[in-house]
């Protein structure tokens, strides 16, 4: 058995035909090489080529290659279920799905009442669960205790365009824009609205991540120029989503649709927050926790008329999940929070400002929080078919 598993493996990665299966199967060829390590120095190989086509396909595979090999917070997004469940409550739906994943459900549960049936096979988990939440009208938020819990829906009940590992793109709009400087010709684009919304299970820093418009193309064929990739708003709530507005050049007379946009992000995620308190920091200076290999001092802080400010060191300096300053909260007794009012970082040093209104009463607890398994996770997607149209 040994000998004929080592011949298939070989066999793969030795396989002369692998660029044509990339370029005629697309996704599908991915979605199968993405579990065959054997593949992944002939996807090397074709990844650094000059060939767009197949640096594009090979990429995709190989990232997704990388997500399995590196599993936590890089196999969030990639795991596929399978479930039939019939004429079931919706919670009880998403309560067998969590467990697959040895995730929490709680809160009210009577916000997913409705009846359901499904059937899914080798779906992804995200999609699965975006499935069954849109049906039941209710969506999910993650507390950071790492539990779920239900929220009533946001009246946004459609299916998304498109998923792409943990991620799914939505097209909220799309307009024609046209500006002039009155020194040259008007410039004219097609402005691209999309809501990106994250897999709940993933942590992610919202502010770090890249993004990449590569290609689009139009339903003739045509190259449609990618003239600004847009800036991007997000919302820092869990589950995170974004917004962005990339442009591109206008399509033909002939176009009915954008046929094709294509881009890669690299997110970093990670699957479980970690939490650090330091208690009475009025008094108590120089106090050290440490959690996953992070080791984090909170050296003093300093009260200054209606403000005050905390200093904090951590180590290794270079660690990718070390906090920021959005990571930091400050308390008073009752558990009310301080709001931050400026502060700056070096590395392995942070300092953060906070106002302290005399309403409230003296700062009492730090709250850092920290991603130890942080890990950047690149995603190749695809939105297809876009009408330009009603």
């Amino acid at each position: 058995m040994l000998s004929l598993l080592v011949a298939a493996a070989l066999s793969v990665a030795q396989d002369p035909g692998l660029a044509e299966r990339l370029k005629r199967e697309g996704w599908k060829a991915v979605e199968d090489l993405a579990t065959q390590p054997a593949a992944k120095a002939d996807l090397e190989r074709l990844a650094g080529g000059d060939n767009r086509t197949l640096k594009w396909w090979a990429g995709a595979a190989l990232a997704e290659l990388e997500a399995r090999e590196r599993g936590g917070a890089g196999f969030i997004g990639v795991l596929p279920v399978t479930l039939e469940a019939k004429e079931k409550k919706a919670h009880e739906i998403l309560s067998e799905l969590f467990a697959l994943e040895k995730l929490r459900l709680e809160g009210k549960l009577t916000l997913a009442e409705k009846v359901q049936s499904v059937s899914f096979r080798a779906v992804p988990f995200f999609q699965a669960v975006d499935e069954v939440c849109r049906e039941a009208g209710c969506v999910l938020r993650r507390r950071t205790d790492g539990a779920f819990e239900l929220m009533p829906g946001d009246g946004q009940a459609g299916r998304p365009d498109a998923y792409a590992g943990l991620l799914a793109f939505t097209v909220s709009s799309l307009v024609f824009r046209s500006t002039a400087d009155f020194r040259k010709d008007p410039e004219q684009r097609l402005e691209l609205g999309l809501s990106v919304r994250v897999d709940p299970r993933a942590w992610i820093r919202s502010s770090m991540s890249k993004w990449d418009f590569v290609s689009a193309t139009d339903d003739t064929g045509a190259p449609l120029e990618i003239r600004n990739p847009g800036g991007m708003g997000y919302a820092a709530q869990q589950p995170y989503s974004f917004t962005m507005k990339p442009s591109l050049s206008l399509p033909g007379k002939a176009a009915r649709k954008i046929a094709s946009v294509r881009g890669i992000v690299s997110v970093p995620i990670c699957r479980d927050l970690q939490e650090l308190v330091f208690s009475d920091v009025v008094n108590t200076p120089d106090q050290t926790r440490e959690v996953g290999g992070i080791k984090v001092t909170f050296k003093q802080l300093q009260l200054e008329g209606q403000t005050c400010s905390v200093n904090l060191e951590y180590t290794p300096k270079e660690a990718p999940g070390a906090p920021t300053l959005m990571d930091l909260l400050l308390e008073d007794s009752g558990g009310r929070r301080f709001f931050g009012s400026g502060g700056g970082s070096t590395t392995g040093l942070m300092y953060l400002k906070f106002r302290t209104p005399e309403n409230m009463k003296p700062p009492e607890r730090l709250r850092v929080t920290l991603m130890p398994d942080l890990y950047v996770r690149k995603v190749y997607f695809e939105i297809k078919d876009i009408p330009l149209h009603p």
